[in-house]
């Protein structure tokens, strides 16, 4: 996400050894009109349900994001540099919804 983006080219100033995004970060970054409005538009013209832009938006972001991290993930052997993404806590009683998402994403 824009936000996510912005966290993770911190990285070098702050510290940063990764990124994460779940969704109440991103609804707070959608609030806050970090740069979603086109695309959510074009994505609701081309017919897409609010799931469907979620999903869009969000592995947009996390992978540009995910863009950020290669020099540290190898200079670290591969334990830092990850980029994350959590799932709804709605999903939190129902064990094949995350897991066939993990598998499909």
């Amino acid at each position: 996400m824009k936000s996510l983006r912005c966290s993770a080219a911190l990285q070098g100033r702050w510290g940063h050894r990764g990124a994460t995004s779940n969704p109440a970060t991103f609804e707070s970054a959608v609030h806050r009109r970090d740069g979603y409005d086109e695309a959510i538009q074009k994505l609701a013209r081309e017919g897409r349900n609010t799931p469907e832009i979620y999903e869009s938006l969000v592995l947009e972001d996390v992978d540009a994001a995910a863009d950020l991290f290669p020099p540290l993930h190898e200079e670290s052997g591969a334990e830092e540099g990850f980029v994350r993404l959590k799932i709804s806590t709605r999903l939190a009683d129902d064990v094949e919804g995350p897991c066939a998402d993990t598998r499909r994403l």
